[in-house]
């Protein structure tokens, strides 16, 4: 039997970040250049806070956990995947070279294709495909 844990929940959430930025995906042109500068900050930010709370807000609903330590270990795995983005828009608003080195991480994994102009759906579908892999994994954490 494998043991269920908050602390494994949010490290499969996190390496699932990492592994799905491997595949070529629709991003969001930050349209910032890291200068914190809040007119060119501002609608990038709450962009990626909406798509933020989306990303929190609808495997809450789906996976509607029935106690605290469900919902607290869902909540771990949501946390875990969207912290690398999370820590990036951090970084525009705030550099420094802690986050710089993260960036450098995320980069790392993150797939040099661009969707957005090629093929907007293979990336989604991708995605949605792998998310649901790795939802059906976090069950069994």
């Amino acid at each position: 039997m494998v043991q269920k844990s908050v602390p494994a929940a949010f490290f499969v959430g996190l390496l699932s970040h990492y592994l799905m930025d491997m595949i070529p995906h629709y991003d969001y042109e930050a349209g910032v250049d890291g200068s914190g500068d809040p007119k060119k900050l501002k609608p990038f930010l709450i962009k990626i806070a909406f798509d933020g709370l989306l990303g929190v807000l609808v495997p809450l609903m789906l996976f509607y956990p029935d106690n605290w330590f469900e919902f607290f270990k869902l909540f771990a795995g949501i946390a875990g995947g969207v912290l690398p983005d999370f820590l990036q828009g951090v970084r525009l608003a705030m550099p420094n070279k802690i986050l710089g080195v993260h960036q450098k991480v995320h980069d790392f994994f993150h797939s040099n294709i661009r969707l957005r102009e090629v093929a907007p759906v293979f990336g989604i579908v991708a995605q949605v495909g792998l998310s649901a892999l790795f939802l059906a994994f976090g069950f069994y954490i």
